[in-house]
C-alpha cells in the first residue's frame, strides 16, 4: 500500500482496461492505495479535473502525476539500454524504446527526490543488471 496525496476532495477509482470499476474510494486529500496491475488504471475525479495515474512500490508519498502510466520492466532488454546509455544507440523495437524512456524518466525522478521514491516492478533488478554484471 502507499499514500497517494491528491490535496483535495474528490473520487479515486481502479479500472480494467475494459472500463469496468473495480474499486472505488471517496477521498479527502488523500489515499492508501495498491500497486495496480499493467492492465489496470486508477482514475481521481472531483469538480475541476480528471487524472489517470498509476501506483507502484517506492518511497514518500506519490504524486499521481509522477507516475501517469504503470510500466513493468521485465522485459526490457539491459543490452538495449546499456547500448543507448553508452553509444546513443535506441533499438529498432518501440516497445523496447518505450521502456528505456520510461526507465530513464523514472531514474532520473528517483534521483531528484534522492531516494528510490517510484520503483516499479523489476526496476531495481534491471539496475543491478546494469551496475553490476559485466557486458
Amino acid at each position: 500500500m502507499r499514500l497517494v496525496e491528491f490535496k483535495s476532495a474528490g473520487v479515486v477509482e481502479l479500472l480494467t482496461r475494459y472500463g469496468q470499476i473495480k474499486l472505488k474510494l471517496n477521498v479527502e486529500s488523500s489515499a492508501m492505495l495498491a500497486p495496480n496491475a499493467l492492465s489496470e488504471t486508477y482514475v481521481f475525479k472531483n469538480d475541476h479535473q480528471v487524472i489517470t495515474f498509476s501506483v507502484c512500490e517506492g518511497q514518500g508519498t506519490l504524486n499521481p502525476l509522477d507516475y501517469p502510466k504503470a510500466y513493468h520492466f521485465v522485459e526490457l532488454d539491459v543490452s538495449a539500454l546499456e547500448g543507448y546509455l553508452l553509444k546513443n544507440t535506441m533499438p529498432t523495437s518501440l516497445k523496447q524504446k518505450e521502456l528505456i524512456q520510461a526507465y530513464l524518466a523514472i531514474y532520473d525522478l528517483n534521483i531528484q527526490k534522492n531516494t528510490y521514491y517510484l520503483t516499479p516492478p523489476y526496476f531495481k533488478e534491471v539496475e543491478e543488471k546494469l551496475l553490476y554484471e559485466a557486458p
